[in-house]
């Protein structure tokens, strides 16, 4: 679902994405399986697809999992809601 070119293009107009990929099937460019892996370790990722949502700083604020949100109309609303939350948007 976060994949989905629709999530990608209305959460794009508020928000800057970064998506850490950890596939199972194929291999990614050392320099970027690194980054990758030492961004998953500063931000404590056990389980996929997780959100995290920071501030400028990058200090976490929100965390969830994309299997807590069923589908795009859902993800955004928990985008917003929580960045409201800090009176970001």
């Amino acid at each position: 679902m976060l994949s989905k070119k629709e999530f990608i293009t209305e959460a794009s107009k508020k928000y800057v994405l970064v998506e850490l990929d950890f596939p199972r099937k194929k291999k990614l460019p050392e320099a970027e399986a690194e980054a990758n892996e030492k961004a998953s370790e500063v931000y404590k990722i056990r389980y996929f697809p997780t959100l995290i949502l920071t501030d400028a700083e990058g200090k976490e604020f929100a965390r969830g999992g994309g299997g807590d949100m069923p589908d795009i109309a859902a993800a955004l609303k928990w985008l917003n809601a929580k960045a409201e939350e800090k009176d970001m948007l």
